[in-house]
């Protein structure tokens, strides 16, 4: 059966997949674009136990640095990505390179904040797997219900547990986390995060974020128009507060910070937030975007 449609899309991170995808277009005489959400090669050498010389990654990093340099179009999330092209092929990228970041619909944009809570109502939204780091933030919790018992806190996670344990910790030293284990469609997610004080991100220190994070879990924090508490970077394109260690202890400095602003200076983080969403991230603007740019760079025909 021929294929008659004119461009063939794949994205990471199956990087099989998307080299399949590939070998289709040049097959069907199409152009390939390959769309770059994870840097995979390097993400799994700082978040997983895979090695470096593991045969499967050396074919797979084989296939990454194949797909980069021929690709007709290459569409990245990841704001440092060009940095990370020059560090893998030794080289500046070329010019069919597109920054396209990730995108929310401007019908989830309307929600209102509330931030007049007198008690700081932590969240967290997403996966819940080790690497994400779930056990680190309920433990600098444990220290703040603990050492600062001035301070009246609640802690939210949102997600399916993979770690049963997290539960179990949180029920021995009685701490005042709830665990929802619901699944909301994204509209739903953002109105509910929306009564939180603050949404967490809790990152490794690995060399992968040194090329940018983008997360889907902070779209959805500033949408709702709550700030954000950032651990395992130093510094990140999002208002909010940042700490470039990743441990319970300073997460938890985080934590007494947050309940040191008043709610004036939390609506103000709030507010640029959502500010540069409506801006950098309407899937309404970006989409007409990127359809001009893929005309241009594969030369389609208005």
């Amino acid at each position: 059966k021929k294929f008659k449609e004119d461009v063939i899309i794949s994205s990471t991170p199956n990087i099989l997949a998307c080299f399949l995808a590939y070998i289709k277009s040049r097959l069907n005489n199409k152009k390939f674009i390959f769309e770059v959400r994870d840097i995979w090669s390097e993400s799994v050498l700082s978040l997983t136990s895979i090695g470096r010389y593991n045969p499967l990654f050396l074919i797979s990093r084989s296939i990454e640095k194949y797909l980069l340099e021929h690709s007709d179009l290459i569409i990245y999330t990841m704001p440092n990505f060009k940095e990370f092209y020059k560090d893998l092929l030794g080289k500046d990228s070329s010019n069919n390179v597109y920054y396209c970041p990730q995108l929310i619909e401007d019908e989830y944009l309307q929600h209102q904040a509330d931030n007049s809570s007198k008690e700081i109502d932590l969240v967290y939204s997403g996966t819940t797997k080790d690497k994400d780091n779930l056990f680190t933030i309920v433990q600098a919790f444990k220290i703040l219900q603990e050492k600062h018992k001035e301070i009246k806190a609640s802690l939210t996670v949102i997600g399916v547990l993979k770690n049963e344990t997290i539960q179990e910790y949180s029920q021995k030293h009685k701490l005042n986390i709830k665990f929802d284990r619901n699944y909301y469609c994204r509209g739903d997610l953002i109105k509910k995060i929306s009564k939180y004080s603050a949404g967490i991100i809790s990152l490794k220190e690995a060399k992968v974020y040194k090329y940018g994070i983008s997360l889907n879990k902070a779209i959805d924090y500033m949408s709702a128009g709550i700030p954000l508490i950032v651990s395992g970077i130093k510094f990140g394109t999002y208002a909010g507060i940042y700490n470039e260690k990743n441990s319970p202890e300073d997460l938890c400095i985080s934590f007494v910070e947050l309940a040191s602003l008043s709610e004036g200076q939390i609506r103000d983080i709030a507010m640029i937030n959502k500010e540069n969403i409506k801006q950098k991230n309407s899937s309404v603007l970006e989409v007409k975007k990127l359809r001009e740019k893929i005309k241009l760079l594969l030369n389609f025909r208005h």
